[in-house]
């Protein structure tokens, strides 16, 4: 008897064979991360069959980091759904994910900060180390498009630098649409935003007098329309000069 049979009973012998074929059958799946890379990147490959891989890659979540500098190049892709499958995988990752979203937002064109700004958007408060970086594009010499996009990530991250930047915002954005936005990002923030409270007040105190004045410079427009002559009984004073 050799010692195979002496060691173990024959019952034994084929799960023991068994296992010793399974690590080169499941050699495939050792790394699963890398295949659904690979059919992220294949332009040959059918929407459908993207969209799936970005759904599955967000199923690893953190395990998936390898697979991030992809996902967000995808940012641009045309197909609606595979963008929002995108952003869903990078919220699923969530944090390991900031860095690269963050220099993608950085160094990208308009589309690519807005779909940044989106994807930490949706990481919500694990995406602070953005803030900075964020707040920076909220400069006047960016699209209102690429502000509008800011505004609604802020108004996603709890952070004092974003009520901050939210208020400033409120304040002195030249564009009514993004000044609005902020108050209602500003609103997102919940107790966080108390910050803001007094800035937005003075606005409003301010807003008010102003409107106070212009009822009263309407009533005296009005006024005196009505004590001068009409336009048809006045003298012409060009000619009666």
């Amino acid at each position: 008897m050799n010692l195979s049979t002496r060691c173990c009973p024959p019952c034994l012998l084929p799960l023991i064979a068994l296992l010793c074929v399974l690590p080169a059958s499941a050699s495939a799946e050792e790394d699963p991360i890398a295949p659904r890379i690979a059919v992220l990147k294949d332009k040959t490959k059918t929407i459908e069959e993207r969209t799936r891989a970005a759904t599955e890659l967000g199923g690893f979540g953190p395990a998936a980091l390898a697979a991030v500098p992809v996902l967000v190049d995808l940012q641009d892709e045309h197909d609606p759904e595979l963008r929002n499958e995108v952003v869903g995988a990078l919220r699923k990752i969530g944090p390991a994910a900031v860095a690269s979203l963050t220099d993608a937002f950085r160094g990208g064109n308009e589309r690519r900060k807005i779909a940044s700004a989106r994807a930490l958007a949706s990481i919500g408060a694990e995406a602070r180390p953005a803030v900075p970086c964020l707040a920076a594009a909220l400069a006047p010499d960016q699209p209102a498009t690429v502000r509008l996009a800011v505004v609604r990530a802020l108004g996603s991250i709890p952070d004092d630098r974003s009520v901050k930047a939210l208020a400033d915002e409120v304040l002195n954005d030249p564009d009514f649409a993004v000044r609005r936005k902020a108050v209602a990002a500003l609103s997102w923030l919940g107790p966080k935003a108390e910050a803001a409270l007094d800035p937005l007040l003075d606005l409003l105190r301010v807003v008010n007098e102003l409107t106070k004045q212009r009822r009263q410079m309407v009533t005296l427009f009005v006024s005196y329309c009505h004590q001068v002559p009409s336009v048809d009984n006045r003298p012409n004073l060009a000619l009666s000069r």
